[in-house]
């Protein structure tokens, strides 16, 4: 199933665990920090949490509409191993918010 996020602005975090073959957590060697991407971003884009040095968390901000956006994330180790997840099991939906909470008033003088 999609997670849907509306285009407000407000956004998703993502958060990313390294893992061995058996899908056991395991930790990135010291210096190994991961990338993170989206499949479009016009729609989400997707920067890690600059609160989190250990790059494996990201935050993805709308831009506009659109579904089935992925979040990637990559990392090269030190044997030039890359690992990743591509993000398509858990596609992003970025959907308009027209529920209506309130009223902008504008003056003008005539």
């Amino acid at each position: 199933m999609d997670l849907q996020i509306f285009d407000d602005g407000k956004g998703a975090k993502f958060s990313a665990t390294p893992v061995n073959q058996v899908g056991k957590p395991v930790t990135l060697p010291s210096g190994v920090v991961p990338v993170w991407t989206s499949s479009n971003p016009a729609v989400l884009a997707v920067a890690s949490d600059p609160t989190d040095p250990t790059g494996l968390t990201a935050i993805g901000t709308p831009v506009s509409d659109g579904t089935g956006i992925t979040v990637d994330c990559t990392a090269t180790l030190s044997d030039n191993t890359v690992i990743k997840d591509d993000g398509s099991q858990a596609p992003v939906d970025v959907v308009a918010d027209a529920t209506a909470t309130g009223f902008v008033i504008q003056e003008a003088a005539q």
